[in-house]
């Protein structure tokens, strides 16, 4: 893991400099605050209080932000009334508003990057890479869009697993345990990743059986406090909850039916699938590695095999960055790409991040009269045939493809043969 920076020099004052770094990463601070108050509602964020799931940890600290805020402003606006203004309608207070709703997702955004950073520090021991680790979350564009502008509770579990893999890092199995149910309390997602922290226990701690028990048991309790706001006692629901999308909650048909007619889940054969090849052959000189790599290779498998909802990669962003930035700088190229990828379906499966309002999260006008040039010829672009059903099929392929071709770089690199040897990436 000796990897320099000299190749970065563009980065290379941040990185070698304390008060440069905290410079830029407060520059840009202050950029995702500021676009946050500026730009409208996304279509999500409308959606929170009309989600039905009043339960829900995120829509309880949303409904708590909007009361506090109604109480300092005496404003007697309703949410709705919010979600629908243009950011040219828009006053004082109710840039206030849009900033303090996002607020949540943009401290989440920082401690994220404060977690990759001691997590590249504990890997590496590299003050240098641990910067390198945080900026390339922080001043990653894709964050800013699927964390502060969609303001939904995918980047606090993100941040909670991510947690409570250092955690694990850090020797304190309990602690990871109950971070991670806590983050499947909030979506159930990363009890996907249960068998690969149960794995690295059963590799790396003493007293062993009795960590294993714990992770178990708070798993559980996790998948426990996740359908007690989910169902709000309507057990009749139980369908719809789990296969119909919300901002805050989790659609698992997908791992849990192929279709109406064979009761069978690819999704869930291959993640087991996964899981029985990591047991057996996900083997090199790093247990660390090891650890980031399958939780890559998981994600990546339910993304691939899932619904597109952009928000997901979120939950495997902070590991891909890990893998670029500590393990092969080679991958970077390819996340480049799967990046541009995603971005290019995200902008036409969204109507370029259209809005109830009428503008998009770019602060363009793609509704109303007297539209702009370059908006109408963006609405041609979208409502042509041949971006419906030529442009947007082939851009999603090519996103599944090297998200793909991203999990096979990881998984040709396991130790197939079965033999001792070190890694040479």
């Amino acid at each position: 893991m000796k990897m320099t920076t000299q190749r970065l020099s563009g980065l290379a004052i941040f990185l070698n400099d304390r008060i440069a770094f905290l410079l830029l990463f407060t520059a840009v601070a202050g950029i995702k605050l500021t676009l946050s108050a500026i730009a409208p509602a996304s279509y999500d964020l409308q959606m929170l209080p009309a989600s039905g799931f009043s339960a829900s940890p995120w829509i309880v600290i949303e409904n708590g932000l909007f009361e506090a805020w109604k109480v300092v402003t005496s404003s007697k606006i309703s949410y709705a009334a919010w979600a629908s203004a243009t950011p040219l309608t828009m006053d004082g207070y109710l840039r206030l508003l849009s900033g303090l709703l996002r607020l949540p997702a943009f401290i989440c955004d920082i401690l994220m990057s404060v977690g990759l950073y001691l997590m590249a520090l504990k890997i590496t021991g590299s003050v240098q890479l641990g910067r390198l680790t945080s900026l390339a979350w922080f001043l990653n564009p894709y964050t800013l869009f699927a964390a502060e502008l969609l303001a939904v509770p995918d980047v606090l579990v993100a941040l909670l697993t991510l947690f409570s893999i250092l955690s694990l890092l850090w020797h304190r199995p309990i602690l990871s345990s109950v971070l991670l149910a806590c983050s499947i309390g909030l979506k159930l997602y990363p009890i996907l990743l249960l068998p690969a922290i149960f794995i690295y226990m059963h590799r790396n701690f003493e007293k062993k059986r009795w960590y294993e028990l714990c992770l178990i048991a708070n798993g559980f309790l996790g998948i426990v406090a996740y359908l007690s706001w989910l169902f709000q006692g309507y057990l009749s629901l139980l369908v719809d909850d789990f296969t119909t999308y919300t901002p805050v909650s989790q659609p698992f048909g997908v791992l849990s039916i192929f279709s109406s007619h064979i009761p069978l889940s690819v999704a869930m054969a291959a993640v087991v699938a996964v899981y029985f090849l990591a047991y057996y052959y996900a083997e090199n000189s790093s247990s660390t590695r090891n650890l980031v790599h399958t939780l890559i290779v998981v994600l990546l498998t339910y993304f691939v095999l899932s619904d597109f909802y952009a928000q997901y990669f979120i939950w495997t962003l902070p590991f891909i960055i890990l893998d670029f930035t500590l393990f092969s700088r080679q991958r970077l190229r390819l996340f480049v790409i799967l990046l541009l990828f995603l971005f290019g379906t995200w902008l036409l499966t969204s109507g370029v991040f259209a809005t109830p309002s009428g503008y998009s999260l770019l602060l363009i006008p793609l509704e109303g009269p007297s539209l702009p040039s370059y908006s109408t010829a963006i609405q041609k672009f979208l409502q042509d045939q041949v971006t419906q059903y030529i442009v947007l099929p082939l851009m999603a392929d090519a996103l599944y493809a090297f998200a793909l071709m991203y999990l096979l770089s990881l998984v040709k690199h396991w130790n197939w043969t079965g033999q001792v040897r070190t890694d040479s990436r």
